[in-house]
């Protein structure tokens, strides 16, 4: 069974029961940030503000892929006429020796949040 919280969906395999001190059980979510699902709010955002935006689907080079370094996202970006990429860290993510070539390129921008994607795009726009 899933439950919606905050417009994520959870399953409840992700949820644990706990009791706390009055002796009523309530459920405590302990669900960590993957980078799945900030590129998903990055996307959905960009996207209700009209922007064009671009999800690369993926290979892991260990599974056959070769493109490994690839943003996880491209924004159109009209000023610049040209696509800026996002690559999507966790907050502890560590970034390959390509991502960072590209971001040093100025090809990219390495991201942590829904927030620093929306931010970085919004500098790139003006």
């Amino acid at each position: 069974m899933t439950e919606k919280r905050a417009g994520v969906q959870i399953p409840a395999s992700r949820r644990k029961r706990h009791e706390n001190g009055s002796g009523s059980a309530k459920t405590a979510y302990s669900r960590t940030i993957r980078e799945a699902d900030i590129v998903k709010g990055i996307y959905d955002g960009l996207t209700l503000r009209g922007r064009t935006v671009f999800r690369v689907g993926q290979w892991r080079a260990d599974r056959g892929g070769n493109d490994v370094d690839t943003p996880d996202i491209f924004v159109w970006c009209p000023i610049r006429l040209g696509y800026i990429g996002i690559e999507v860290k966790t907050p502890k993510g560590t970034v390959r020796p390509g991502q960072k070539v590209l971001a040093d390129a100025g090809k990219s921008v390495i991201v942590r949040s829904i927030e620093e994607a929306f931010d970085v795009v919004g500098e790139v726009m003006t």
